[in-house]
């Protein structure tokens, strides 16, 4: 609702290519044409980022399950301490 009514109240000719089948395409091609130099500057610092996100979330978990591994091996060599023949 803000987005038309942003259109209504400033931008009437923008209300009309909204609603016709002509104007402004949203497909990954049109964009990718139109984006100039900074634009591709951006997208690729973004891609960048998402890579070095998810390495470091997958880090994370890895060295968060390393106590609970050693947690459970911790346990196994206890139970058979216990449970040693005497």
């Amino acid at each position: 609702m803000t987005f038309l009514g942003s259109l209504i109240g400033t931008d009437v000719p923008g209300l009309f290519l909204m609603f016709t089948n002509e104007g402004v395409s949203f497909g990954l091609y049109d964009i990718a044409r139109s984006l100039t130099i900074p634009g591709w500057g951006v997208i690729i610092t973004l891609l960048i980022e998402s890579v070095y996100m998810i390495a470091v979330g997958i880090e994370r978990w890895l060295i968060s399950m390393r106590p609970s591994i050693s947690a459970i091996s911790t346990r196994i060599r206890t139970l058979r301490w216990l449970c040693r023949p005497v």
